[in-house]
């Protein structure tokens, strides 16, 4: 029985991929506006839309504007029971609701009164 070792190769450091290209955040020239006018309604946190080609009501979160002007709106919503986070560009907006049916705009406020 040979109970002699074979010595491990140490492994070479990796090389970064890029070593000499700096970091940029593309997102640090973005503007968020909590409220944003479409179809001639303003939209604020909480607002809920629907969305052409999408199921479900979508509540309005903020809006992302970049220096060259192009815009879109963060939402939170979809189908019932399966709530997600979804961005689209303000002219697939088709209907600002003024009566609130989703469960978590329905919830009472937390401290307020009954």
């Amino acid at each position: 029985m040979n109970t002699t070792t074979t010595p491990r190769r140490r492994r070479r450091p990796r090389l970064s991929a890029y070593p000499l290209v700096p970091h940029v955040d593309p997102s640090a020239s973005w503007t968020r506006h909590l409220e944003w006018r479409v179809n001639g309604r303003i939209l604020a946190p909480g607002a809920e839309v629907s969305i052409r080609g999408e199921r479900g009501r979508f509540r309005f979160l903020y809006a992302v504007e970049k220096p060259d002007g192009l815009v879109w709106l963060e939402f939170l919503g979809g189908s019932k029971g399966s709530e997600v986070f979804r961005s689209f560009y303000p002219s697939r907006v088709r209907t600002v609701h003024r009566i609130a049916k989703t469960r978590a705009n329905l919830a009472p406020s937390k401290g307020g009164t009954r």
